[in-house]
């Protein structure tokens, strides 16, 4: 874990009024992160476009769930699908979750 006294931004900058206010919509957003399969997906997508049976090899789980993540995915707007081929692919699309994977990196892999 990072060391406390490296935070990104000290705890005056953070408007926690205007967070609070938008509340739900942050909530949504980390949704997309709650749980170890979603959020090994999106780290497998942002490292670069798949598609679900490559996400199924992946995360070594079933066809369905890969399924129900991803129209989970695409439903928020985080995830896009297009066709290559005879073959969808999927990729992220929302610049905020790319966001949230560099400062996942950062929180847990730093020294």
């Amino acid at each position: 874990m990072a060391n406390p006294s490296q935070r990104l931004l000290p705890s005056s900058c953070v408007d926690v009024h205007r967070l609070a206010g938008i509340a739900p919509e942050v909530s949504q957003f980390l949704r997309l992160f709650s749980g170890e399969t979603r959020l090994r997906m999106l780290l497998y997508l942002y490292e670069r476009e798949r598609t679900s049976g490559e996400l199924k090899k992946c995360l070594n789980v079933s066809q369905p769930i890969v399924v129900r993540i991803l129209s989970e995915f695409r439903y928020t707007g985080a995830v896009a699908s297009f066709r290559k081929g005879r073959a969808t692919y999927y990729k992220i699309v929302d610049g905020r979750v790319h966001d949230q994977v560099a400062l996942l990196h950062h929180i847990f892999s730093a020294e």
